[in-house]
């Protein structure tokens, strides 16, 4: 009975611990869910055992919980470096740890914070995404300022034409 009800057997005979990583909600998982792969530079260590958006009374939900097994041969520390990862065209997405941190050892209780990479930022990096980020944006500002009345672009395409390219310009 006391096996049962701590379930001491299988935390003794496993070879995977368990963990919690918290993502923001506004960068979300990407494809990530239950079942999906843990790899450690790139190796399969571990699973992801569930995907769920923290429910929080009277505040709106801001995080999303995910609970994964890490292969117990390896050390993963609370500053470890823990990424949401996607494929090409929606494949299956997978949680990568690229650092396993130092200083204080981690827990099934420890929340480590995990971060979600674009693909702009897995194909070019991070610094790459930042600067396109920025490139958009004041691209965005710019076509705001052409298309607003009196805007050089009203005033040589006319309304509709300018409106229109404002239009692109947003979607991009």
């Amino acid at each position: 009975i006391f096996s049962i009800l701590t379930n001491a057997w299988s935390r003794l005979l496993s070879t995977t611990n368990s963990y919690h990583a918290v993502f923001q909600i506004d960068e979300g998982v990407g494809t990530l869910s239950s079942g999906s792969k843990v790899k450690l530079g790139g190796v399969l260590v571990g699973t992801v055992t569930s995907v769920t958006p923290r429910v929080e009374e009277d505040n709106p939900t801001s995080v999303i919980d995910v609970q994964f097994t890490f292969a117990k041969q390896y050390a993963l520390y609370e500053n470890a470096s823990i990424h949401a990862r996607a494929g090409l065209l929606g494949s299956t997405g997978w949680l990568s740890v690229t650092d396993v941190g130092n200083g204080s050892k981690a827990t099934s209780k420890s929340p480590l914070v995990g971060t979600t990479e674009t693909m702009v930022s897995q194909l070019l990096g991070n610094d790459a995404e930042m600067n396109l980020s920025k490139s958009l944006d004041s691209l965005r500002k710019l076509s705001e300022a052409l298309v607003d009345d009196g805007g050089a672009m009203n005033l040589l395409l006319g309304s509709a034409e300018a409106t229109a390219i404002k239009a692109s310009i947003d979607a991009a």
